[in-house]
């Protein structure tokens, strides 16, 4: 990092890009209370992960492991989440839209201006542009409690879908 950063410095004209596996944040997950892994944060969000992106500046910081698609711009920083995943996988809403465009071309010279892809669509990553995350609600979605209640295990949930829906 140190050299990319003596030779890009500050009047950087490239367009740079950056991987990694893991989420280098948190809050490229859903919250708890929308999804059915619940061990998913304890292998999510590294702060020295995040470091390195950081200090990079890429344009987008292009990251996996969760298989939940998520475009999202967070402190000036863009992440993309874009995991082909498995075929099962692309029925359920919010792997879908993979399914439906595969494989994306994240630069291409060829496009107006900076060359890349746009923001694209994602049901978090829309839902997280509108709306703050509250980790203090414990609230589980709609459909995780049924999701939980069909499960057949005897699970006593807090609240109930109204409450879900007044205060998400």
């Amino acid at each position: 990092l140190e050299a990319l950063e003596r030779t890009l410095g500050d009047q950087r004209k490239c367009v740079v890009l950056s991987f990694s596996h893991f989420l280098p944040r948190q809050e490229l997950v859903p919250e708890k209370r929308f999804i059915n892994d619940g061990d998913l944060h304890a292998v999510s969000g590294s702060d020295h992960l995040e470091d390195q992106v950081r200090r990079l500046r890429p344009d987008i910081h292009i990251c996996g492991h969760t298989h939940m698609p998520m475009d999202l711009t967070l402190e000036g920083q863009r992440y993309l989440q874009w995991s082909l995943g498995v075929p099962f996988e692309w029925s359920s809403a919010n792997t879908k839209i993979v399914g439906i465009t595969g494989i994306i071309v994240l630069y291409n010279a060829m496009m107006p201006e900076t060359g890349l892809l746009p923001e694209q669509r994602t049901i978090w990553g829309n839902f997280y542009s509108k709306h703050r995350r509250s980790p203090t609600e414990t609230c589980p979605a709609p459909w995780l409690r049924a999701q939980l209640l069909r499960s057949g295990k005897d699970i006593q949930l807090p609240y109930d879908d109204e409450h879900y829906w007044k205060n998400t």
